[in-house]
């Protein structure tokens, strides 16, 4: 039987962000947000009714996305998630470069 100890660990990240116009990103940049917008109508959102769309751009330069999943007993799987998850699958444990959602209720 494994024991785990009762300590904890604390860690800090720097997170930027940039709010900017379509025309004002860089190529890379408009394919991640494309992906995101592709990914969310695929979205399963009966309970909330709200889509999001997420995409990752990893180390190597690869693409992932993923879509939000909610289930009746009001769990769900976040579109980054899904997205990281892919990623994850793919390459193993590396590093996201670059992170886009969206978001918005559901037509």
């Amino acid at each position: 039987m494994r024991e785990f100890s009762n300590t904890q660990r604390t860690f800090s990240r720097l997170i930027s962000y940039r709010l900017l116009a379509y025309e004002d990103l860089d190529e890379k940049e408009r394919l991640i947000l494309d992906g995101a917008i592709r990914a969310r109508p695929n979205a399963q959102a009966p309970y909330s009714n709200y889509k999001v769309g997420a995409a990752v751009l990893s180390e190597s330069g690869s693409i992932y996305i993923g879509c939000n999943v909610e289930w009746a007993d009001y769990d769900d799987l976040h579109a980054e998630v899904n997205a990281i998850g892919s990623m994850i699958t793919w390459e193993g444990s590396v590093k996201i470069k670059k992170l886009a959602f969206v978001g918005a209720k559901a037509e």
